[in-house]
């Protein structure tokens, strides 16, 4: 009897609730399995760590954030001067008998001109050029209204000309707002994608996180059920020597075996939701699937105790000045309004003003008639007008759906803020409660613990059964599972709670430009 009595004193553990214990007691009852499949511990850092280097949801979203960064550069090209160079050369020739009077027999004539040109913002464009030309003209010498001579007289030289050209809407296409729509979109179309790749990052994070402490969940599960399983295994002993006193009957044995049998059921679905975990760990980190299941090697209790309170209100305003999505919602709604402006313009009447302005000079060589450019040997200036009304009410329905389209935006913004709103006083109220629910659970489990030992020295006097002693175990088995539970979910509150507040990758100091991690 005295060392039936020992052996029942086992049962109750005296050491307080740690993770770090829990998980050496599961790696003790699994150093018989073999060496492959034992788990492998590893640090929240160092699960982040080797994200930022190899996970593909972050290498995507660096690459949006590139390509985010080209597109808004790229807009800019509309604002770029153009260089043109144009070169012709003409060589005709016509028969004497065919040649009206005073038009030339022949015609060479060899041209090169250098520009510049651009797009203004007011709408218009214009443009400079120089230009030169060699041209020769040979014309017939008549005798009366006979063609004396098909030689002919050669005239010519070299001319050199200055051109000055511009356009501009006066009113349909006038005007920042509708000259520039096009770009302003295309940079806004870029920021939104870097916007959505800063959101896509903050939730791979918050994911990661999560994932993370689901497997330090799954491992005290497992640690709690396989101290369970030796408890059990040590009362099947405990059970067989107290029915041989003929305090307990024979069926005793029997249900001391079948919990054994179900606390061993209940070690494979841990294992196995252990091992789902650390594959989703290991998906979402970019780290090779076919390696041992992952073990969390942070402690809750220790590396990572319960978060503080957030204040509610502050967490409510956080969130929706800096929530997930908002920045997308505020860049499509910019861009709702140039839309609505380019399209209310489309509906004004086309009024285009065109000036071109060139001076010329002429000589026998080209640097002469450069000379003579400066001093307007040969002028010319053209203006022109354009007016233009659009028949049919296309562009006043395209006005009207861009008008309907920033009324929907705005439903969209205000229904965003609702949520962010409702889910940030969600989060706090879920930290708050769970903090007092740790802090129950802390004595939970030390009545629980207590009330093991009752129940064991009750059946070793026979004043309870088998049932009872295994109802015990289970009682102090699931208030430790609540205290883990209780630990985690305040755990994933404050992480939900950076989120929602859009100071999630900055906590663990990750930025998705660089693929390394701030220390």
């Amino acid at each position: 009897m005295l060392a039936s009595v020992l052996a029942c004193a086992t049962l109750a553990p005296t050491a307080p609730l740690a993770f770090a214990r829990g998980r050496a007691a599961s790696a003790d009852a699994a150093s018989s399995q073999d060496d492959s499949d034992a788990p492998e511990s590893i640090a929240l850092a160092d699960v982040l760590t080797a994200a930022v280097r190899k996970s593909p949801g972050l290498a995507m979203a660096r690459a949006d954030r590139s390509e985010a960064a080209q597109r808004v550069g790229a807009a800019d090209i509309i604002d770029a001067w153009h260089v043109l160079f144009r070169a012709t050369g003409q060589d005709a020739q016509s028969p004497a008998q065919l040649t009206p009077p005073g038009a030339p027999l022949a015609t060479r004539a060899v041209s090169g001109e250098l520009g510049l040109s651009r797009s203004l913002s007011t709408g218009g464009d214009v443009s400079v050029a120089v230009a030169t030309s060699d041209v020769q003209y040979l014309y017939p010498i008549a005798t009366g209204a006979q063609v004396a001579s098909p030689s002919g007289l050669a005239l010519g030289g070299e001319i050199a000309t200055l051109r000055l050209t511009a356009t501009q809407p006066l009113v349909r296409g006038a005007g920042d707002d509708a000259a520039r729509a096009g770009q302003k979109l295309q940079k806004l179309a870029g920021r939104q994608l870097a916007a959505e790749a800063d959101d896509e990052a903050a939730e791979l994070v918050r994911q990661l996180v999560v994932t993370y402490w689901e497997l330090a969940y799954s491992d005290e599960e497992l640690a709690v059920d396989r101290e369970g399983e030796q408890l059990a295994v040590k009362q099947v002993a405990i059970t067989a020597e107290v029915v041989r006193t003929g305090m307990q009957p024979p069926s005793a044995n029997q249900i001391a075996q079948l919990q054994v049998a179900l606390r061993r059921e209940a070690i494979l679905r841990d294992e196995t939701q252990r091992d789902d975990h650390s594959l989703t760990l290991r998906r979402l980190a970019g780290l090779e699937l076919a390696g041992a299941p992952l073990q969390a090697g942070d402690d809750s209790d220790d590396a990572s105790p319960i978060p503080a309170d957030r204040v509610e209100a502050d967490v409510v305003a956080a969130a929706q000045a800096h929530g997930p999505g908002l920045a997308q919602k505020r860049l499509e709604q910019t861009g709702a309004d140039v839309q609505v402006a380019a399209s209310d313009n489309a509906t004004l009447p086309k009024v285009d003003l065109s000036l071109t302005g060139e001076v010329s000079g002429v000589a026998d060589d080209l640097g002469t008639a450069f000379d003579r450019v400066g001093s307007g040997q040969m002028y010319s200036v053209m203006g022109g007008l354009t007016v233009q009304w659009d028949i049919g009410g296309g562009a006043s329905a395209a006005a009207g759906a861009a008008h309907v389209h920033r009324a929907r935006l705005e439903a969209e913004r205000a229904d965003l803020d609702r949520q962010l709103e409702a889910a940030a006083m969600s989060a706090s109220r879920q930290l708050a409660r769970a903090r007092e629910r740790a802090q129950l659970s802390v004595s939970a489990v030390d009545v629980a613990r207590e009330a093991l030992r009752a129940e064991i020295v009750a059946f070793q006097a026979g004043r309870s059964t088998t049932q009872s002693v295994f109802q015990r175990q289970d009682d102090l088995s699931q208030a430790k599972l609540r205290l883990a539970r209780a630990r985690i979910d305040a755990i994933e509150a404050d992480v939900l709670v950076d989120y929602l507040t859009g100071g999630l990758l900055a906590r663990y100091g990750i930025t998705v430009a660089d693929k390394r991690r701030a220390e």
